[in-house]
């Protein structure tokens, strides 16, 4: 049982949410070993630049319908659906200034790293959690756990597994209160390493 009791209802984002969830989500992944590899501290507009691209992320995933939020707009989650979860390219295309001068020229490596976590990504049916993020002053009230039980539960109802990637070791004992388990990691060159997590139906 939670310490915490529930103090936000969860819903479905729409695209009103975006403005406070580019923030929040910004302001969440701020510490984050890998946007501090992709971004490094000091940079100019860091936060913006940040912000800019969870708020393309959440965007692309908009229209399949699996990107929630809390009511009190604490925290957020994008969900992909079975086989919805990669972006499509002709999305990349249209938002291609905003995403190159969100990461920098400089900064393209970090392309090549999101197309190795790609690689790995599962091919049995799942639901992905892409992107978990909670407002840095809400974080430890249980909100995270909050998005992430009900599509766990319809996964397991469905017979689907669910996998994500943890950029942060201390994520990974949380997620794993909700079953996920670690199998396998990339470890990025001069940089930090990233946790491939998933979960069997139940």
């Amino acid at each position: 049982p939670m310490s915490h009791p529930p103090t936000s209802n969860v819903r479905h984002a729409t695209p009103g949410d975006l403005p406070w969830m580019q923030d929040v989500l910004g302001r969440a992944f701020d510490d984050d070993p890998v946007w501090d590899w992709v971004l490094p501290p000091g940079i100019p507009r860091r936060h913006d630049r940040i912000s800019t691209l969870m708020r393309m992320f959440a965007d692309a995933h908009l229209p399949d319908g699996e990107v929630y939020v809390t009511d009190d707009r604490t925290a957020a989650a994008v969900w992909c659906p079975e086989g919805k979860w990669e972006i499509p390219v002709s999305y990349f295309v249209r938002h291609a200034i905003p995403l190159l001068r969100a990461i920098g020229l400089r900064r393209t490596p970090s392309l090549k790293v999101l197309l190795d976590v790609e690689k790995a990504h599962p091919k049995a049916p799942h639901y992905y959690l892409a992107l978990l993020g909670t407002d840095p002053l809400h974080q430890g009230k249980g909100h995270g756990g909050r998005l992430i039980r009900p599509i766990v539960e319809r996964a397991d109802a469905e017979g689907l597994g669910c996998y994500l990637e943890s950029s942060k070791d201390t994520n990974v004992p949380f997620y794993r209160r909700f079953g996920f388990e670690v199998t396998g990691q990339y470890d990025i060159k001069g940089g930090p390493t990233i946790w491939y997590m998933w979960r069997d139906a139940r």
